[in-house]
């Protein structure tokens, strides 16, 4: 998702002027710190959409699930809710 909102011109400004001028200094940081899990496919269409995320997610953990496409949630339920419980329960 951040590459697609960078190339939409939405967000902070990387390093120059603000995209688009929606730049709001007095926001707070783009950081998250709640437990967060990145589950994604490994034929992915859009195979690096969740790279830098750690930028903005300091811990994250990802898990990969072969054969599925972009909707692995719908693909491969069992597995997915598999990784979302183990998750949970590490937590």
């Amino acid at each position: 998702m951040l590459r697609w909102y960078r190339r939409e011109g939405l967000g902070p400004p990387e390093d120059g002027p603000p995209a688009r001028g929606n730049h709001t200094p007095e926001v707070a940081p783009l950081v998250v710190s709640a437990p967060t899990l990145v589950i994604y496919s490994t034929a992915e269409q859009y195979p690096h959409a969740h790279e830098g995320l750690e930028r903005y997610v300091p811990d994250l953990p990802s898990e990969a699930i072969d054969g599925a496409l972009h909707w692995v949630a719908e693909q491969h339920p069992d597995l997915f809710n598999r990784d979302i419980r183990d998750f949970i329960a590490g937590r």
